[in-house]
């Protein structure tokens, strides 16, 4: 079986570990020595000027054809502020190509995302592409679960939500990880801290003197070194997924104290691509904690069992662990005390840490659920002519 994947390959490490969770699942119900070709959706991006750029057109439909699937995402690529396009996102598949594709499709869990905008007519071009998409039989759309469903609703109607299926984000599965990572100093309380730093006036807003990009840092800084002056048992790494990470990264281990950064601070690597999912996310496996600000950096420590926080600088991280029925592992850091409530929920975490692996067992056993409902009827929507 021949499959084309459409997705981010060259974005952060999550989406690396996405497309790994989602095949390793696949792997059930495809036959075997499936083969996978990769196409970067970059390279539709609307920015995008290189010269091999291309278009979701008649060019593409028959690229598409040649195979026995298509595989579009995972990823938030159902964001619905692109004016310019068709189906007000970046996935730009018109009514024409939309016709001219024959073989199957999946669209797998994307995320439908109204907080970097949308407008009427944005909102009017998706309702009208997904609902083409639900006339034609070979299209099999999901949205993964990080409050798309509920945004969608939101936007147009509970009649509507039939449009979409939800499915769990392939983070979750991931399988690859080593047992064992050198970058995790043994003997010690490891943390993991995954920092962000893109989408600055989404996630920060302006600056202030509580609130805003500066303030985080401080906070940030105020957490860690409380951490580690009241242990000495404590150490941080803190995780990279793209480069941009590295900026915020630096600027936290700047404001250190010498003794602090020197023996109670270490960075991941910076790796990118489906080889480095096994590097990277040994790495978290061996974490006795993780705060997160990046989706799968949540997404897929659950998935391995480990203890983790929501850091949310962004809605999606907010609504990932209220469909998991977590809040009570949610930091919010907009709010100006947030470093104190972050301090406070580490040692909460840090002392039930086997109850609250109990929790991500008990999630995972209705994710898993979920998914091989999503793979039974995936089967018979393939084996369908």
């Amino acid at each position: 079986m021949r499959i084309l994947h459409v997705a981010s390959f060259s974005g952060n490490i999550g989406d690396s570990a996405n497309h790994s969770g989602l095949r390793f699942k696949l792997k059930s119900i495809l036959p075997e020595g499936a083969v996978y070709d990769e196409i970067e959706i970059r390279r539709f991006y609307v920015k995008y000027d290189g010269p091999d750029k291309l278009q979701f057109d008649l060019d593409f439909a028959n690229i598409a054809n040649n195979y026995d699937l298509l595989i579009i995402g995972g990823g938030n690529f159902f964001e619905v502020w692109i004016e310019g396009s068709s189906t007000g996102c970046t996935i730009d598949i018109g009514p024409e190509v939309i016709e001219a594709i024959n073989t199957k499709v999946l669209f797998f869990g994307l995320g439908f995302d109204c907080y970097k905008g949308y407008s009427s007519t944005t909102l009017h071009n998706f309702f009208n592409f997904v609902q083409r998409l639900q006339d034609k039989k070979r299209f099999f759309v999901t949205v993964r679960n990080d409050g798309s469903i509920e945004q969608f609703i939101e936007r147009y109607g509970v009649e509507a939500s039939g449009l979409l299926r939800k499915v769990p984000d392939g983070g979750f599965f991931i399988n690859t990880c080593s047992d064992s990572s050198p970058l995790i100093p043994s003997g010690k309380c490891n943390i993991i801290l995954s920092l962000a730093k893109d989408m600055p006036s989404v996630r920060f807003g302006k600056d202030t003197e509580k609130s805003g990009y500066a303030f985080l840092v401080k906070s940030i800084v105020h957490y860690i070194i409380h951490m580690a002056n009241k242990s000495k048992e404590v150490h941080f790494t803190l995780m990279p997924h793209i480069y941009s990470d590295l900026q915020i990264i630096n600027e936290v281990i700047e404001l250190l104290p010498d003794f602090i950064r020197r023996n109670c601070v270490g960075v991941g690597p910076c790796l990118l691509g489906s080889i480095a999912v096994d590097p990277v996310f040994s790495v978290y496996r061996k974490a006795d904690c993780v705060v997160a600000m990046r989706f799968h950096a949540s997404v897929c420590s659950i998935g391995l069992g480990i203890p983790t926080i929501g850091l949310s600088t962004y809605r999606k991280i907010s609504d990932l662990y209220r469909e998991l029925g977590i809040l009570d592992r949610l930091v919010v850091a907009r709010d100006k005390s947030f470093h104190d409530e972050l301090i406070s929920k580490t040692e909460w975490i840090l002392n039930r840490k086997h109850e609250v692996k109990n929790e991500n067992i008990i999630i995972m056993k209705k994710l898993v659920g979920e998914f091989d409902a999503f793979l039974s009827d995936f089967r018979g929507f393939l084996k369908n002519s």
